[in-house]
């Protein structure tokens, strides 16, 4: 399965297929707006946006981690963690027609992933056809081993933060970006008139590593 685009009027339902809603994401995207117009306007340029995903990801672990989820920072690779822990959810500022249900959409993260990202993208690709519960014919939702990783993309078009929950399964080794997508899950628009320049998102998971001297 390759380039699903769930339908508007499917994607509640999906949603809790996946212990979500899409009150919850919305609600999330809400309190990133909140803290970014309250970022005072003398900040270094790069602080809204990074507030901005600051409060995405604590809002979404703060409201459904109630719920029976998780959350993992494990390399700095910050998610929410499934009850299960079939799956997880990063967050970043997509870009692109981000929330769009056209099929032959180009979207993307907007800066470049790290090595935990790409991992991540990888794990993906090659861990099975599992995706959502009832997207497959039956006898074919066998739960993998391997946790999937999802992302909230999110991106403002000046009069709406526009967003959706997507699995990539692909990347490119130049971009260090995903290049393509398993599931989209399109979501309502939130209507936000935002005052600071949205023009950075969150920092990317750094890896690095230690040698003792010789």
């Amino acid at each position: 399965m390759e380039n699903t685009v769930i339908k508007l009027d499917e994607v509640e339902d999906v949603l809790s297929s996946l212990g979500l809603s899409i009150d919850d994401l919305h609600e999330v995207l809400k309190a990133g707006a909140a803290v970014f117009d309250d970022t005072p306007a003398l900040s270094p340029p790069t602080t809204a946006g990074t507030n901005f995903y600051s409060a995405v990801v604590t809002e979404l672990r703060q409201r459904c981690i109630p719920k029976g989820f998780s959350y993992s920072d494990h390399e700095n690779f910050c998610t929410l963690v499934a009850p299960d822990g079939s799956y997880q959810i990063a967050c970043c500022r997509g870009i692109g027609p981000v929330g769009t249900v056209l099929e032959d959409a180009i979207i993307s993260t907007r800066s470049k992933r790290g090595p935990k990202t790409l991992s991540a993208i990888y794990k993906n690709q090659i861990s099975g056809q599992e995706l959502i519960p009832g997207l497959l014919p039956d006898g074919d939702n066998e739960v993998q081993a391997e946790i999937k990783t999802w992302f909230l993309l999110y991106d403002y078009d000046g009069e709406k933060i526009n967003a959706e929950l997507s699995l990539p399964g692909s990347f490119s080794d130049i971009k260090c970006k995903p290049d393509g997508w398993l599931v989209r899950i399109p979501l309502p628009s939130v209507s936000v008139a935002l005052d600071n320049n949205f023009d950075e998102e969150s920092p990317e998971p750094i890896d690095f590593s230690i040698k003792k001297r010789t």
